[in-house]
């Protein structure tokens, strides 16, 4: 029911999936979901690395915590995540969001959910009743939490019938749109179809998905092609509702190598269960799609056919809520050649 917003708080499509469905802001639609039950799991994107010392937040935490208080309108300057960090009422603000919140902040991020959870399914299915105007909905989550309605051509009949649905403390928004989504996510479907088509423009896909806040269909690509969005638009026929993200780099044509991990614990022991996280510093070095790579019993993670240049490397425990990096290393790979990294696990 609900995709992503456009701007600057788009987050990419996932690499090779054809999402049906995206959150205000980027936000995926279970962490929507989450929000709405009033009991959110972490914030999408990588783990925080540990804190540099005791009640200190670190570059890591800082930059995790400003990415999620600008997604949901909330104070976001580097003092006052200091500041707050550093209270010692902020556990239930981790327990439900994996961020430091203060007990008001934390009391308006659950009050949102609790509006949605009853403002969405009364909205949707009136929405669902009328699919030739419904252009979908999403939660504003940057200016307040709002739910929002789309519907084509004149809104305000819409939202007359809406309010007698609703409690009159109901926060919602009806707003005009130009596409049915109906429309767009039969669109979204025939561009999933026709992917093998992007490379004859030098591009490839990435992933595609319905905007709803933009009302319009996003194409995920990685392409050096200046004109790849152009050629999009002529081939899907589709100018006026199609937005196209491109990493502007295109497909990786380098030397490739292989990457052993070892992570060792207390005493040398190796440690098991641990995602091994690659971060290219070229992103189309290495993608990691649907896999998951995790340190075995002898500590060791091996990922073949990875791009040959710069990764940060990473130990991520998910052992718990909160996932928590317990170490890091930095190493170049080497064409044609196996790379072996050994980390100190942090206790």
């Amino acid at each position: 029911m609900s995709t992503m917003q456009g701007g600057a708080g788009i987050r990419a499509i996932s690499q090779r999936k054809s999402g049906k469905a995206w959150g205000a802001s980027g936000i995926p639609l279970v962490i929507l979901g989450l929000l709405s039950a009033c009991s959110p799991g972490p914030p999408s994107g990588p783990p925080s690395a540990p804190t540099s010392e005791a009640g200190v937040p670190s570059q890591a935490d800082i930059a995790q915590a400003r990415a999620f208080r600008e997604e949901f309108g909330l104070r976001s300057d580097e003092a006052w995540i200091v500041a707050v960090a550093g209270r010692d009422d902020t556990g239930e603000g981790v327990r439900h969001f994996a961020v430091p919140l203060t007990p008001d902040e934390t009391a308006e991020l659950l009050a949102r959910g609790r509006n949605a959870s009853q403002v969405e399914p009364v909205v949707d299915a009136y929405g669902k009743e009328h699919p030739a105007v419904w252009a979908g909905l999403f939660v504003d989550q940057a200016n307040g939490g709002n739910v929002v309605a789309l519907f084509v051509g004149d809104a305000t009949v819409h939202e007359a019938a809406l309010r007698r649905m609703l409690h009159p403390d109901a926060e919602l928004e009806v707003r005009s749109a130009t596409w049915p989504l109906v429309e767009l996510e039969a669109l979204q479907e025939r561009i999933t179809r026709d992917r093998d088509w992007f490379p004859t423009i030098d591009a490839t896909w990435r992933g595609t998905g319905v905007l709803i806040a933009d009302n319009k269909v996003q194409v995920s690509i990685s392409s050096a092609n200046p004109d790849a969005a152009a050629e999009i638009m002529r081939h899907f026929d589709a100018a006026g509702r199609i937005t196209v993200q491109s990493d502007g780099l295109g497909p990786w044509t380098g030397g490739r190598g292989d990457v052993v991990i070892v992570a060792s614990g207390s005493g040398g022991l190796p440690v098991a269960g641990l995602d091994c996280v690659l971060i290219p510093d070229i992103p189309t070095a290495y993608e990691s799609g649907d896999m998951a790579w995790v340190t075995n019993s002898a500590g060791i993670c091996r990922i073949s056919n990875v791009g040959a240049t710069t990764y940060t490397i990473r130990l991520v425990d998910r052992s718990s809520e909160a996932a928590r990096t317990r170490g890091e290393a930095r190493i170049e790979v080497l064409a044609n050649d196996t790379t072996t990294v050994r980390i100190a696990v942090d206790p």
